[in-house]
């Protein structure tokens, strides 16, 4: 679909190409018959075409030549205002040169030489943030149907005092992000001691040491694991005595091990069947859901009061999300075109962060060629150049087949 070819010199580009680029080609090749215009025999040209056909007259908006001039170039030989496109058609194909502008002017007051790129690539898409970053923002936080429905299972599971809560996740599908808002959202609960252990360790005693340091207890480095246990014990007995029920959220939990699961099962023993001292908020990859469903899980398994699954977006949705995000960073219109979310839903299989990370991309290319909307092509040669890792196994499959 792509073709680069590079001119070292004008009077190498092609008469028919100069003659659709240059109005002075045009009166000169009138009476010269397409002989070739010099323009300048010092400069350098390079040329990336991409060709589509032409619907109904109307040439759809990835089909675009971009032409990028070099530094040394004069700056008389403009073939087009900036921002312009020159059309014309060869062997039925419909092809434009678009001339880049030049560097964008660095902020009042800014240091010479160091200005952000992430600035640059927000001003130039009329935006107040950057709107794919990968980082977990819940300011960010898209309320797709599915996200819904893991979200209610957390905050449903606290609020009926259920014992264990299972939610898992392809891995990028936005469960730390929810767990994020979960937190917000009930840390302003009094009656809720809340602890976060996202680093969940298989040995017992390691793992109470992490679980107390979540709820800011202080352990003794010395103490054994029936210590720990008494001691955690006693803070969950003086908590409830406070009116506060003890809710631990155990992110990446697949990581636990069967060992753990049981060994948290056992941690609440510590409930009867009117007093809830103690609950459990298990979120973790698809693996976790396996690992519950051992048969020596299933003790912990019989313990877990409801769960969810959350896996990809669909096509809609995806369109939903982009268009969600963007607008939350500042943009008034869509920058993404119909065939662009179409490829970034098809390489990304709809999750979240592979979406943020090809999107993120895609505005950086566009960014640097000077377009103010990311098209399909621009997603294409992101995929093309193997600068995105998080395809889907379908897409990298099919891109490994392209490259060889």
């Amino acid at each position: 679909m792509t073709e680069h070819t590079d001119y070292s010199t004008l009077d190498a580009v092609p008469a028919g190409l100069q003659v659709a680029l240059w109005p002075e080609a045009r009166a000169k090749a009138a009476a010269e018959r397409a002989a070739p215009l010099v323009l300048g025999r010092d400069s350098s040209w390079s040329f990336r075409t991409v060709r589509s056909l032409a619907r109904d007259g109307v040439v759809e908006p990835d089909a675009i030549l971009q032409m990028v001039r070099a530094p040394d170039t004069p700056a008389r030989l403009h073939p087009a205002p900036e921002g312009k496109a020159v059309g014309f058609a060869a062997q039925g194909l419909d092809q434009f040169a678009v001339r880049l502008k030049g560097p964008e002017p660095e902020k009042p007051g800014a240091p010479r030489g160091r200005v952000s790129v992430v600035d640059i690539y927000s001003r130039h898409f009329g935006l107040t943030n950057r709107p794919f970053a990968l980082t977990p923002d819940t300011e960010f936080l898209f309320w797709s149907e599915a996200h819904q429905h893991a979200y209610t299972t957390m905050e449903y599971g606290i609020l009926t005092k259920s014992p264990i809560t299972l939610v898992t996740g392809d891995i990028g599908a936005g469960k730390t992000t929810l767990v994020q808002h979960l937190i917000e959202r009930i840390t302003a609960n009094g009656d809720l001691r809340i602890g976060l252990i996202s680093n969940a360790q298989t040995s017992r005693c390691e793992m109470l040491r992490w679980v107390m340091m979540s709820l800011g207890q202080f352990t003794d480095p010395e103490a054994t694991d029936p210590e720990l246990v008494d001691a955690f014990n006693a803070y969950l007995i003086d908590e409830y005595a406070q009116g506060r029920r003890t809710v631990l959220i155990f992110d990446e939990a697949q990581n636990l091990g069967a060992d753990a699961l049981e060994e948290l099962r056992l941690l609440t023993n510590i409930n009867t069947n009117k007093d809830v001292l103690l609950q459990l908020v298990l979120v973790g990859q698809p693996e976790l859901r396996n690992l519950v469903d051992r048969d020596e899980s299933l003790p912990f398994a019989q313990r877990i009061a409801t769960s969810f699954h959350l896996g990809g977006m669909d096509l809609a949705t995806t369109r939903e999300y982009i268009d969600h995000r963007l607008k939350i960073a500042g943009a008034g219109k869509p920058l993404f075109s119909d065939a662009a979310i179409q490829l970034v839903f098809e390489a990304t299989g709809g999750i979240p962060r592979r979406i943020n990370q090809l999107c993120d991309l895609a505005m950086v290319y566009a960014f640097t060629s000077n377009l103010r909307s990311v098209v399909r092509f621009t997603v294409q040669q992101v995929l093309n150049d193997g600068t995105f890792f998080g395809a889907a196994p379908a897409m990298s499959d099919h891109l490994s087949g392209a490259m060889h």
